[in-house]
């Protein structure tokens, strides 16, 4: 397989996609589209439970990541901290065929391409923050874990005419692995500009933990038992072998201006800056690869560096008279093209698309305002737009229509409740949607 083909390759283990390697004589392997799930909801269960529109809000101590001019609304100390569960089910090329028609034989029976999913559960403390507010300004303190991720995957039987010519028509079956951690150490300060104008910034020194290992295995023979059943994935059948790592640290900042123009209705503004992280990239050699000894290296780069979304965004959010409804909405922009405009500045052109994309955000809460402690109910949703990679071009058009179908917007949909005492809140919510589920357990000290 040619090894530039295998760099663009390394490019699935950050997104949810695959790239093929149109140049190589051994067509890329379709394993995937491999998967990376980025995460840019603000923090808190009450947040989450109104759909991440909070940004108009932004009235307790997650402002100092979700707007940090939030915080220069806050009247005394708070403590607050947030455990979430994920579960991913990521989509994942398992089998079928991509060109030519089934032989009946073992695994190949179906003329489609046919998917699975990578089911994964992720539980730890995902946020923790100290807030001191004096006067017009307030100080925030806070840890963040923007991504927590896990996949594996294996394809096992894709067919093709002459995929791997001239002696099989099955594509390099194909293993994948993805642990990947982004954390995030700041401090923020919102400050009164004039009563009902608040501004903030912040910074945040990021620290990168993502590790992703790929394998291609061929058939461990040329018998219609290997060629059309199932892989061994034995280290003997490891064609080449791809890993992908980071662990790299960098500062990054975000801003946002809070404006309420009455005491119904909420401006709000935020930028975050996203971290750029330094990425090798190294391709080996397996024992299938005939000329090379196992384990050589065939090619290897730094990118440096990875570029990872920079995100703003707009809300607005009303109250009524007496605070019992709150309702927010919310626009969110995300970068996701500087990812591969990073990429291609050191391997090229890879024959792809990577939009940015809009989030919607909209959530309503209704408090009891009468009750002891006062109980909120909460239930919200969330556009995720599609930005899965796609073809570029003319060339292959029926193969990449294959590998890379445009992907579908996916809405989730979130509900929570809370109670609030004399000094502690306590909020929980959930947000489903098809591919990620998440649960959140936060409490709010104030003292």
């Amino acid at each position: 397989m040619h090894t530039k083909a295998l760099v663009v390759a390394s490019l699935v283990c950050l997104l949810p996609f695959t790239l093929p390697a149109q140049e190589s004589p051994v067509p890329f392997p379709a394993g995937a589209p491999a998967a990376f799930e980025f995460s840019f909801s603000n923090p808190g269960a009450r947040s989450l439970g109104l759909g991440g529109a909070f940004v108009a809000l932004a009235d307790d101590a997650t402002a100092a990541f979700a707007n940090p001019a939030g915080l220069a609304r806050l009247e005394a100390p708070e403590v607050s901290i947030e455990g979430r569960y994920w579960r991913y089910s990521t989509p994942y090329i398992e089998g079928g065929r991509l060109s030519g028609e089934p032989t009946g034989t073992l695994l190949d029976t179906r003329s489609e391409i046919y998917w699975g999913d990578s089911d994964e559960e992720v539980t730890d403390v995902s946020f923790a923050s100290f807030v001191y507010p004096k006067d017009r300004w307030s100080l925030a303190l806070y840890h963040h874990r923007q991504i927590d991720y896990q996949a594996r995957f294996q394809t096992n039987g894709l067919f093709g005419e002459q995929a791997l010519p001239p002696f099989t028509p099955r594509h390099p079956d194909y293993r994948y692995r993805n642990d990947s951690l982004i954390r995030g150490n700041g401090v923020s300060l919102g400050f009164q500009v004039f009563e009902g104008l608040s501004v903030g910034v912040g910074a945040v020194h990021f620290d990168a933990e993502l590790t992703n290992y790929s394998e291609f295995h061929l058939p461990a023979a040329p018998l219609p038992e290997d060629v059309y059943g199932p892989s061994a994935f034995s280290p003997a059948t490891v064609f080449e072998a791809f890993s992908m790592n980071t662990d790299d640290t960098d500062w990054g900042f975000n801003a946002g201006v809070l404006w309420q123009p009455s005491e119904l209705w909420g401006l709000g503004a935020f930028y975050r800056d996203g971290a750029d992280f330094d990425v090798s990239v190294s391709v080996v050699s397996g024992p299938a690869l005939p000329g090379p000894p196992p384990g050589t290296v065939l090619y290897a780069v730094d990118i440096e560096p990875m570029e990872f979304p920079d995100v703003y965004g707009l809300g607005v959010a009303y109250q009524s008279a007496g605070g019992a409804a709150t309702a927010g909405l919310e626009w969110d922009h995300v970068g996701y093209s500087s990812i591969l405009d990073s990429f291609e500045r050191y391997v090229g052109s890879t024959g792809a698309n990577l939009d940015d994309a809009d989030e919607y955000h909209f959530g309503f809460e209704y408090a009891l305002l009468e009750a002891q402690p006062v109980i909120a109910l909460r239930a919200g949703a969330w556009l995720d737009p599609d930005h899965r990679i796609r073809g570029r071009g003319d060339s292959d058009r029926e193969y990449l229509g294959a590998l890379f179908p445009r992907g579908d917007d996916e809405w989730h949909w979130s509900a929570g409740v809370g109670a609030a005492f004399e000094h502690v809140q306590v909020d929980l919510a959930a947000d489903l949607s098809d591919q990620v589920d998440t649960v959140s357990l936060s409490a709010i000290y104030t003292f």
